[in-house]
């Protein structure tokens, strides 16, 4: 197709400058307007524009995050859903242990604590995960379809438990105790301990066979020759996953216990008072850690449905926008964009399954060719090439998700396209076809995501990411096309 104007760029800065003309309200009617001779006029008009969506599979998403998802669900409509996690386990600098006043040198108890504070499906479904220790360390691959193979062998099993997520081992009271928080506990074989203290004890056999005393001088030491991390496997859940939010290793050793003084106390039978000590290594923001998410083969079916699109979370499908831009500029050509919005409605969900999984809060809506950039790069939506909102429950736009103004996004993209046109001198219609499919130019994603506040009383945001937990929701799309809605300005003389 031919562009039918001279100069694009000049008529998107036009919008920007006329658009004050035509906001008003009761008081102030006359501004803009009354500088403009009676023989010019402002026509403010509307028009939609039919918009195609389809479902896009994704393979994978970008994942950093200190959140572990271990679990099954198998989702009627989508399939079974498996998460499984590995971590690295930090440690401080400079870590030891007390030799002088330690009674034996000797690990008393090695175990992990996996805390959540969110979980999906059946609290009560008895569920299983194996425990690996890594034989190589983490590389910095935050998507999430990580293959643990490269990093553990089956051979380095450490632990297996079973458990329910609602911790049938405490009772109520002690879990309505405050600063509860529900965890799986883990009891590792001892070895493992004292392996790790060994490896620091000046006097140890390890140590001295190592040459190596120093590798407690901080976390990559650590990691590197004593404890790589663990894998999180699932192995027995079809109903239950698990947000992991905290993971902990601690090794207890036992110490005389000592007053105020420094004598050492006595028991009632005059032997000497011990008490138990503990080293903790700890899943924090500083180590790696890697989500493997995988979804059943239904999610292929669910793309090839042209009766919708659907969005579900995490790695499974979002939403492909197909914005009519070239339409937009043959219709307007000329005249001021306003304001575009344009809403997706979701169906009523039909799910009576115990367990549904819920509709995404937020969408964020962004270029195709900036996807994997805006989340690589922890960007914040900019509302020219990035857009989020939230699932409206309530009014006449309930169970949509609103966009409420894109025309930046119009523009911009209008400019563009016209700045590649004189940079390169010049186009055909091949070549601009060419090009719009090799920029993707007129494509945007629906991606579910996290948003998280900060600063003075929490209201700024801060971080979006990829939403990990478990979602859906399906969309009037494919063959049914959503309208864009443009309000613009038409500048004429009687």
């Amino acid at each position: 197709m031919t562009m039918k104007i001279k100069n694009l760029k000049t008529w998107v800065l036009a919008s920007t400058m006329l658009l004050p003309l035509v906001a008003c309200d009761n008081t102030t009617d006359s501004i803009g307007t009354s500088m403009i001779p009676d023989t010019d006029k402002l026509e403010v008009q509307s028009k939609s524009f039919e918009v195609y969506t389809k479902s896009v599979a994704m393979d994978s998403v970008y994942a950093k995050t200190k959140v572990g998802y271990v679990g099954q669900y198998d989702d009627p409509i989508f399939g079974k859903f498996h998460g499984n996690f590995l971590t690295e386990l930090n440690c401080v600098d400079g870590l030891t242990f007390p030799w002088d006043i330690m009674t034996d040198k000797k690990a008393y108890a090695t175990e992990i604590y996996l805390y959540y504070n969110k979980f999906f499906g059946d609290s009560l479904n008895t569920s299983q995960i194996k425990i690996y220790e890594l034989n190589k360390r983490l590389t910095t691959n935050y998507y999430t379809n990580t293959n643990p193979e490269n990093f553990y062998d089956k051979s380095d099993l450490i632990a297996t438990q079973s458990y329910t997520a609602s911790d049938q081992s405490l009772s109520d009271d002690a879990k309505e105790t405050t600063g509860y928080v529900p965890y799986i506990y883990v009891k590792l074989d001892n070895s493992i301990g004292q392996r790790i203290m060994d490896m620091v004890n000046p006097d140890s056999e390890l140590n001295k066979s190592t040459g190596h005393p120093a590798y407690y001088k901080d976390a990559e030491d650590f990691m590197d020759n004593v404890f790589k991390g663990i894998y999180v496997e699932s192995t027995m859940s079809d109903g239950t996953v698990l947000y992991i939010d905290d993971i902990f290793m601690n090794v207890a050793f036992e110490t005389y216990a000592y007053d105020e003084d420094g004598e050492k106390l006595q028991n009632t039978e005059g032997n000497d008072s011990t008490i138990y000590l503990k080293r903790t290594f700890a899943s924090t923001q500083e180590v790696l850690q890697a989500n493997q998410i995988t979804n059943s083969d239904k999610i292929d079916n669910l793309v090839e449905d042209n009766s919708c699109s659907y969005i579900k979370s995490p790695a499974g499908i979002m939403t492909e926008v197909d914005l009519p831009l070239d339409e937009i500029i043959d219709s307007t050509t000329g005249n001021t964009i306003n304001s575009a919005s344009i809403k997706f409605q979701s169906y009523i969900d039909n799910d009576d399954s115990e367990y549904a999984m819920p509709a995404p809060t937020y969408l964020l809506l962004v270029r195709a060719k900036d996807y994997k950039s805006f989340f690589e790069d922890n960007e914040l939506p900019d509302s020219t090439t990035s857009f989020y909102t939230s699932l409206t429950t309530s009014g006449d736009d309930a169970n949509n998700y609103v966009f409420s103004n894109i025309s930046n996004l119009i523009k911009y993209c209008i400019e563009e396209k016209e700045d590649a046109r004189e940079e390169a001198g010049g186009w055909t219609d091949a070549e601009e076809k060419a090009w719009e499919e090799e920029n993707q130019w007129n494509k945007m994603y629906l991606v579910p995501v996290n948003l998280t506040y900060g600063g003075t009383n929490s209201s700024t945001l801060i971080s979006v990411e990829n939403d990990l937990s478990l979602t859906k929701v399906k969309l009037t799309g494919g063959d049914d096309t959503t309208d864009l809605n443009i309000i613009y300005t038409t500048f004429h003389k009687d």
